[in-house]
């Protein structure tokens, strides 16, 4: 069986990688990429570490929130970026119904 070796990223000590995979949301894969590039204090600069509000209910991580709605990552990171949030999760067209045309 395989010893634990403790890990610091950026000063807080973990105990082993997988509690430091756990603590960071990411996966072992992304933090054997960080160790291999010298990278690993970068990983809690990541944005998939923000936190994002939606309707009223909190998501730790843009993972999180996507997982919850069952839609992409990019798909969240864009109404974030358009500057609207609470549109997540309302399905396609959401905001537009302001812009109907009234005939």
């Amino acid at each position: 069986m395989a010893r634990a070796i403790p890990i610091t990223i950026r000063g807080t000590p973990y105990p082993s990688r997988s509690a430091a995979t756990a603590a960071l949301h990411i996966t072992n894969a992304k933090l054997q990429l960080a160790l291999a590039r010298g990278t690993v204090d970068a990983l809690l600069t990541l944005p998939a570490v923000m936190s994002v509000d939606v309707r009223g209910q909190h998501f730790d991580t843009v993972v999180e929130c996507a997982k919850y709605f069952k839609i992409g990552v990019s798909t969240v990171y864009s109404a974030l970026r358009r500057g609207y949030p609470d549109g997540i999760g309302l399905g396609r067209g959401a905001r537009r119904k302001s812009n109907a045309k009234d005939t």
